[in-house]
């Protein structure tokens, strides 16, 4: 068997289908070239209730040394499949999309390596998810020159995201749909070195950073600011979160436009598009790579 297709596939998923009631087992797949797991939502096996409702499971690997593609949908948190691991080879292309707690991680091997096309969904991560969050995207998208391109969209979070966790070094396209603070967003720009697309869907800014506090004075006086990215090339956001104040906001979006120097293109929210279209207009000469960027 090189195919395997599992379509409205129970949502009390659990690996021991494969390998009997023995949690400890790993499981091969030693000829399997694609894998696609859809969970439905309303539907149970009666087996594995545990995966679904209970604690926390015994991690296994699921070994696939000749597969191509993969592709996991789910719908709700599954701890089994959450708690496994894929050791895989891939030449193709990889997808995941389901609440963190179903998503499975990527085992590190020296002998295994993920290459090509990574695509993750996180539907959504409560609370109790947090630590898994971070594992399940730091272990797909850490460091690997070879992956070619990955992207990473966050739908949901029950906790607010911490840069100083993340080690996303690989990532290229980054959208979140979930309210992000400015802090966090500057501190993501510095550590994703090769990051060239970021779309974020409720900035907050109630405050300005330490950074631009006199962000005018900055500006006007035509000092130096220093990059904190320098791949970056489009930066979507679409509204602030509540709390948010414009003007502050205009001022916190002024300075990514300062700071992120290969920018090409910008959207920005209505509400402060006319400020920062200003902006652009009356500083180009004075900041050339604001003339080469597409806005709104």
């Amino acid at each position: 068997m090189n195919k395997l297709q599992l379509v409205n596939a129970p949502a009390d998923f659990s690996w021991s289908w494969f390998v009997g009631e023995d949690g400890s087992a790993d499981i091969v797949f030693s000829s399997l070239t694609n894998f696609s797991l859809d969970l439905d939502a309303a539907s149970r096996r009666g087996h594995g209730q545990m995966a679904a409702t209970g604690g926390w499971v015994q991690q296994r690997c699921v070994y696939m040394p000749k597969i191509t593609s993969i592709a996991i949908k789910a719908r709700e948190r599954n701890v089994d499949l959450a708690a496994s691991r894929l050791l895989v080879q891939i030449i193709g292309s990889i997808s995941l999309k389901g609440p963190a707690g179903a998503l499975p991680q990527c085992a590190n091997s020296t002998e295994y390596s993920v290459a090509n096309y990574i695509d993750i969904d996180v539907t959504g991560a409560a609370p109790e998810d947090k630590e898994h969050f971070y594992q399940l995207t730091n272990s797909w998208l850490q460091s690997r020159s070879f992956i070619n391109r990955s992207w990473l969209r966050i739908n949901h979070l029950g906790f607010d995201l911490d840069a100083s966790l993340v080690s996303w070094d690989n990532l290229c396209s980054l959208d979140i749909c979930c309210d992000v603070g400015f802090g966090t967003l500057v501190d993501l720009l510095r550590q994703l070195a090769n990051l060239d697309s970021l779309h974020v869907d409720r900035l907050y800014a109630a405050e300005l950073i330490p950074e631009i506090r006199d962000i005018e004075g900055i500006i006007y006086a035509c000092d130096f600011v220093e990059p904190i990215s320098t791949s970056v090339k489009s930066l979507e956001i679409s509204g602030f979160a509540q709390g948010c104040v414009s003007n502050v906001l205009a001022a916190s979006i002024k300075y990514l436009l300062l700071v992120v120097p290969l920018l090409e293109k910008a959207y920005v929210p209505e509400e402060v598009a006319f400020s920062i279209d200003s902006f652009i207009k009356q500083l180009g000469h004075t900041y050339p790579h604001l003339s080469n960027i597409t806005f709104n």
